[in-house]
């Protein structure tokens, strides 16, 4: 019973972690929520073959204090 429940709050905790993300923005909104709360602009420029991009992406911008970093103090585009 007990590795039931602990199975069960670590499926809950692994799927909230992984439902976080960054809410990436285009340009365009990043200038018009600028206007309405001025914050810097985050912004990550990539290509699709670039290997430490992909890093970026998974191991980075997928870590939940740079998240919740990003998302107070930026408006992120990408």
């Amino acid at each position: 019973m007990k590795k039931a429940i602990l199975l069960l709050v670590l499926f809950f905790y692994a799927t909230t972690v992984q439902a976080q993300e960054i809410a990436w923005m285009s340009m365009d909104q990043a200038l018009l929520a600028q206007q309405q709360k001025p914050k810097k602009i985050f912004m990550d420029i990539y290509t699709t073959w670039c290997g430490p991009c992909k890093l970026l992406d998974k191991n980075t911008f997928s870590n939940p204090y740079v998240i919740a970093y990003i998302s107070e103090h930026f408006y992120p585009v990408k």
